[in-house]
């Protein structure tokens, strides 16, 4: 089967160029109608092109995800000294192992490719939006970490965090701009959970603030506004 990914073409002789995030994600909808809201914010209009490679056909597993990043950096020569190519992956304790997702980052050092790791998955970079879960409980980390569903709602325990805490959350349309305006907030909760000596936590984290924090910077955009 042909392979269908968006093609970018880098206009020559323009005094302002776009510089390019290729982004490829483990999920087929929350991450992608994430960053398209993200960039439609206002960031495409200053110079930015946001370029989301979600699965399809449900190959998902974090291997799968990096090989259609790679694929696509191979079939466009993108030049990671202007632009960035980012993995979006999920830890998913019970699909994903320490140790596959610690070679996956390997990979993404030696190919300079941006990772966004989350654990145990992308909703965490959603909840601290307004929740800072670096002072919660252990008991209450616990089941964050393992983010069983819930037999009450068959929400997984995030998912129902997250419907509590901004009055609804519906994982396929999810209304982000709910969320955007406390971006900044967000950024500096996750910060809270990263230890600068593991890159693969085995606790609580996500790296997705360091993804969205560049897109941020390059335009030094203030998303409260």
């Amino acid at each position: 089967m042909k392979r269908e990914f968006t093609k970018f073409t880098r206009i020559e002789n323009v005094r302002e160029q776009r510089k390019l995030f290729v982004i490829a994600t483990e999920g087929e909808k929350t991450e992608k109608i994430y960053f398209d809201y993200l960039k439609n914010t206002g960031l495409l209009k200053l110079n930015i092109n946001i370029i989301v490679l979600n699965t399809k056909g449900g190959r998902s597993s974090p291997k799968q995800v990096l090989k259609r990043l790679q694929i696509y950096n191979e079939e466009n020569n993108i030049d990671t000294q202007k632009d960035e190519l980012w993995l979006v992956i999920d830890r998913d304790r019970g699909s994903n192992s320490l140790n596959d997702i610690q070679e996956i980052y390997k990979n993404c050092k030696k190919d300079n490719i941006g990772f966004a790791f989350s654990n145990p998955c992308f909703e965490l970079w959603l909840l601290i939006h307004k929740q800072d879960v670096s002072c919660i409980d252990v008991k209450e980390k616990d089941l964050i970490l393992h983010n069983k569903k819930q037999s009450k709602n068959g929400k997984t325990y995030l998912e129902t965090k997250i419907s509590e805490l901004f009055n609804g959350y519906n994982k396929k349309r999810p209304n982000y701009y709910r969320f955007i305006p406390a971006t900044e907030l967000a950024i500096t909760n996750a910060k809270k959970l990263i230890s600068e000596v593991d890159p693969v936590p085995d606790s609580l984290a996500t790296f997705v603030y360091r993804l969205v924090e560049k897109i941020i910077n390059f335009q030094k955009v203030k998303l409260t506004n």
